[in-house]
């Protein structure tokens, strides 16, 4: 199946908009009839540059505005989001599983800390696992709400483990970019048999590559022997506002076909589209660049800066994957990519150092 192109209209409204023209832009968007979800979002948007979209998304009231409660949703019923991550937790529960005594595991962006709750459960029910002396997990973000309810669901699991098993938890509430080389060398100071990383969606948040290779040359001065990052594989970090807008329609236009499927629940499939993505488009199209943090990044571009960062890609992608609506490439070592209707859309990259 061939990729659908973006409207014309659409493009010509960008064009003019990156050029300051905004009543050209405004004439154009308003005789635009849009013929889907993805084009309605784009249009409503680029009407509105640099202002608070959140009134034009829902006619009725959502009462969640945070966009880490609505991920749950996305992580639960979106396939892309869902199996990239299961891939990410399969590599880090096999890794783990060879640890002889002892693990440290570290998440950048650890949210309310579900991918580790699902990930020390894996492990707890595995009939190879051995019986762990101490567990450590670190775990940073910029919520301290969503820190807070990381450690409870991280407590709950510990039950499936032996008493004598120590577990230990450190929050760290603080953006990446922030932390100085010196505080990533003290929190794994305390060395254990293996440490592993992850990073889910997060990394594309930093708005500078400088501050990119920082928190990735930071995060591999700790030596985990494995590290695993899954990123959006489209390029949004680009400056000239036409080819955001069709990289962005591509990707959420295609990911929208698949929720489409999924026949979730009206108020489901709007706060995805309307809420959560709908907000990523608002910033992704904002023509301020000095307000834009959802800077996703091709693939190609990820693994240069992990590899300028000191990581080595490693090659081990063997999860048995089930889902027909996805195409899985393994594009190269270290990188899988997955697609939907010829469009590339999530990647999972694995490294070591």
């Amino acid at each position: 199946m061939n990729k659908k192109l973006c409207p014309s209209s659409l493009i010509q409204a960008a064009n003019y908009l990156s050029n300051n023209q905004l009543e050209k832009a405004e004439e154009i968007l308003l005789k635009f009839e849009p013929e889907s979800v993805i084009s309605d979002i784009c249009k409503r948007v680029l009407l509105h540059p640099n202002k608070d979209t959140n009134h034009l998304f829902l006619d009725y009231k959502y009462n969640e505005s945070k966009q880490i409660n609505i991920f749950d949703t996305v992580l639960r019923n979106v396939p892309c989001v869902t199996e990239t991550t299961n891939v990410a937790l399969q590599k880090m529960k096999n890794f783990y599983l060879q640890a002889p005594h002892s693990f440290t595991h570290i998440n950048i962006g650890i949210g309310k800390g579900h991918f580790e709750k699902q990930l020390l459960s894996e492990i707890a029910k595995d009939t190879n696992r051995k019986q762990f002396d101490k567990i450590k997990i670190i775990g940073l973000d910029i919520d301290q709400a969503s820190l807070f309810e990381a450690e409870k669901n991280i407590k709950e699991i510990t039950a499936l483990y032996n008493s004598h098993t120590i577990f230990e938890f450190i929050p760290i509430c603080e953006f990446a970019e922030k932390l100085p080389s010196s505080f990533w060398k003290e929190i794994t100071n305390d060395k254990t048999d293996l440490t592993g990383a992850t990073s889910g969606f997060t990394l594309h948040h930093l708005q500078t590559i400088e501050s990119r290779t920082k928190v990735l040359k930071n995060l591999a001065q700790c030596k985990p022997q494995l590290f695993t990052l899954i990123e959006p594989d489209s390029d949004h970090f680009v400056s000239y506002l036409p080819d955001r807008l069709v990289s962005c329609w591509q990707l959420f236009g295609t990911i929208f076909e698949m929720i489409d499927i999924a026949q979730l629940s009206k108020e489901e499939e709007e706060a995805i589209k309307y809420i959560f993505f709908g907000r990523e488009i608002e910033n992704i199209l904002s023509t301020n660049e000095d307000q834009r943090y959802e800077k996703h990044d091709t693939s190609k571009h990820w693994m240069t800066r992990l590899r300028e960062s000191g990581f080595i890609p490693i090659d081990d992608f063997d999860y048995p994957i089930k889902d027909s609506l996805l195409c899985f490439n393994n594009r190269e070592d270290g990188l899988l990519t997955v697609e939907y209707n010829c469009v590339s859309l999530v990647s999972v990259f694995t490294a070591t150092t």
